[in-house]
């Protein structure tokens, strides 16, 4: 999203840049209906409705971490640039989590069950990581070094620079998998 604030060089700049997403799809629902969102609980007890709302949290906040995770690994290396006087070739940094709303409606248009289990097993694209940078060199250095970083493995590439999509969108997509430590459990999340 560009800031309407900036000069018009600059937007004209950021819509040149080239990107690298830790995600498959970049796309956030901002409205959301709750109406929309179909019921997964079957009960009418607030007990079950109370777990599944903890369950869900618990869930997220796995996702969350594993966010925090590729952002710092991202902090470290912008750092290590500073220091020793290297040109940065990180321009931004965003993250999002997908919403209620927008995990149910890609599971129903899959059709596949609406349930926190085929939630985690069927979309790879619940958390993302955007970094854009000035230069398409940048770009695939970045994804060297996630390609090398040992606590982050890299299990899906799309290069949309090598092949542009038809409104000139270009990127690249990595879906990436990274341990996290969680309730005394280890969780390998996507």
């Amino acid at each position: 999203m560009i800031d309407e604030t900036k000069s018009k060089t600059h937007e004209e700049q950021l819509l040149q840049q080239t990107s690298l997403s830790t995600d498959k799809i970049i796309i956030t629902s901002k409205n959301t209906n709750i109406n929309s969102f179909p019921k997964i609980i079957n009960s009418e007890k607030k007990e079950d409705f109370y777990k599944a709302t903890l369950e869900f949290k618990e869930i997220m906040m796995i996702y969350e971490s594993a966010i925090k995770m590729i952002e710092t690994k991202l902090e470290v290396l912008n750092k290590e640039y500073k220091i020793t006087g290297q040109r940065n070739p990180i321009d931004s940094v965003r993250s999002r989590i997908k919403t209620p709303v927008s995990i149910a409606n890609k599971l129903e248009k899959r059709n596949l069950p609406i349930s926190f289990s085929s939630m985690t097993e069927n979309l790879c694209d619940i958390a993302g990581v955007r970094v854009v940078c000035e230069y398409i060199s940048d770009v695939y250095y970045l994804l060297e070094y996630l390609k090398e970083n040992p606590l982050i493995r890299v299990l899906e590439i799309d290069d949309k620079i090598e092949i542009p999509t038809q409104d000139g969108y270009r990127g690249i997509h990595v879906i990436v998998e990274v341990d996290v430590y969680y309730n005394k459990q280890l969780y390998m999340m996507l």
